[in-house]
C-alpha cells in the first residue's frame, strides 16, 4: 500500500478544517485559533476533535464560542518513554485525523496556531502537504522532515488502521533529552517514521508562510522577508510551538522578550495572539 496514494474521489467534495485538544489547558489556544480562522471568512467549516478527559467546563466554553467538536473516546497510547505528564504524551491522539473519512480532504491545524490570512487554497494541495518548519534557517538546515502542526490530509481508514498496527514499531521509543524537554516522543516522530520518504517529495513541501514558529519570526523576516504585515512575503499561519504558549507565559518572560531588540516580531506575535483571544472572549 502506498502511503502517499490518493483516494478515489466521491462526486461530492467534502472539506473541513480540523484541530484537536487533549487537555483543558489548550482551550484558550483552540478558542483563538477558531476565532482567527473565522476572521478570514473561510469557505469551509471547522471541527475540533476532543479527548474524553476534557472537563464539562471546557466543553461549555467551546459551546459558548460556537466551536463544533466531537469527543473521541479512543485515546491512542503513546508507546515511547516520554513522561506521562509531558504535553507530548497524548499527541498520538492526532492520528485520528486520518480516520475522518466523512471528509474527502482536511486541513489540520494545531491548537497553538493563529491564522492571519485566508488559507482555503490549501485544499488544493496534495495529501500530506506540510512544511519542515524552521528548516529554512541555516542553523536548522539539518531539519528536513515534516512538522505536523499543519497537515493537508485525505483521510483513509485503511491508512489509519495500518498506523494503529505500527504504533510503537517504527518510531524511536526513547525520548532522550530531559523529562521536561524531550527530543522525541510525539506524533511527529511517528509520522516521520511512517512517511520516511517525505523529505524527497518536493511537491508536498508547502511554503513556510503556512507554518512559521513565533520564535523564528525575526530570523525569517531578516533572512527571507517574511512579515506579519502585508508585504512581499506575508505570513499566513503563526505557530506558537514549544512549551511556552501565549496563554501561559509568565509576565517576567514576556518582559524579557519585549526588551530584546532581536525578538521584536516574536513579541508582536504574542501581542497579536492576545488581541485575537481577547476579541473572541469579548464577542461572546
Amino acid at each position: 500500500m502506498s502511503r502517499f496514494r490518493r483516494r478515489n474521489k466521491a462526486n461530492t467534495v467534502k472539506y473541513s478544517y480540523v484541530s484537536l485538544i487533549t487537555s483543558d489547558s489548550y482551550v484558550p489556544g483552540l478558542v483563538a485559533l477558531h476565532h482567527s480562522l473565522k476572521k478570514t471568512k473561510p469557505v469551509y467549516p471547522f471541527v475540533a476533535l476532543v479527548a474524553p478527559v476534557l472537563s464539562r467546563t471546557s466543553l461549555k466554553e467551546l459551546d459558548a464560542h460556537h466551536i463544533s467538536y466531537r469527543v473521541i473516546d479512543h485515546m491512542i497510547e503513546n508507546p515511547t518513554d516520554v513522561d506521562v505528564n509531558h504535553r507530548w504524551h497524548s499527541t498520538y491522539f492526532k492520528l485520528h485525523i486520518f480516520n475522518l473519512t466523512e471528509f474527502e480532504k482536511i486541513v489540520y491545524l494545531d491548537a497553538d496556531m493563529l491564522v492571519l490570512r485566508n488559507i482555503d487554497n490549501l485544499f488544493k494541495a496534495s495529501h500530506l502537504s506540510a512544511t519542515n518548519a524552521g528548516g529554512m534557517l541555516p542553523r536548522k538546515s539539518f531539519w528536513k522532515h515534516i512538522n505536523t502542526g499543519l497537515l493537508v490530509i485525505e483521510p483513509d481508514r485503511g491508512v489509519f488502521l495500518d498506523m494503529l498496527n505500527l504504533v510503537g514499531k517504527v518510531e524511536n521509543l526513547k525520548s532522550e533529552g530531559t523529562v521536561d524537554r524531550p527530543i522525541r516522543g510525539s506524533d511527529q516522530d511517528f509520522l516521520n517514521a511512517y512517511y520516511p520518504d517525505w523529505p524527497t517529495k518536493k511537491n508536498l513541501h508547502l511554503n513556510h508562510k503556512y507554518n512559521i514558529f513565533h520564535y523564528y519570526l525575526d530570523e525569517y523576516n531578516q533572512l527571507f522577508g517574511y512579515t506579519i504585515e502585508d508585504g512581499r512575503n506575508p505570513i499566513f499561519i503563526i505557530h506558537y510551538a514549544s512549551y511556552l504558549k501565549p496563554w501561559n507565559t509568565r509576565p517576567s518572560i514576556l518582559e524579557r522578550i519585549k526588551a530584546d531588540p532581536e525578538r521584536i516580531l516574536e513579541y508582536s506575535a504574542i501581542e497579536l495572539w492576545q488581541g485575537v483571544y481577547d476579541e473572541a472572549k469579548t464577542n461572546l
